[in-house]
């Protein structure tokens, strides 16, 4: 299902405090765990959706610092976790 070590990108839905929603990409890296115990999804990055260009520039740099490593939008969209049934593998070609 899943490649070991293999990186996967969805769309997370994310709302500000005045209930603005945003379209946000997150790129998770797969950790195939024993066949006992869960898997794991490791957040590598999360950026928002060049779709939303036409944002005041202040609205930007606020969700870029949100996006940035424990940065409170990071944060969470790593509580939410991956969606699983939209996730695309990432291609570097």
């Amino acid at each position: 299902m899943f490649i070991d070590d293999g990186v996967y990108e969805c769309n997370h839905c994310w709302y500000d405090s005045e209930d603005n929603e945003f379209t946000l990409v997150a790129r998770w890296k797969f950790e195939k765990n024993y066949p006992d115990m869960p898997d794991y999804w490791h957040l590598q990055e999360v950026e928002l959706d060049m779709a939303e260009d036409g944002l005041p520039v202040h609205i930007i740099e606020l969700i870029k610092s949100g996006c940035q490593h424990s940065g409170s939008i990071w944060c969470d969209v790593e509580r939410d976790g991956p969606d699983l049934q939209s996730l695309k593998e990432v291609d570097y070609s």
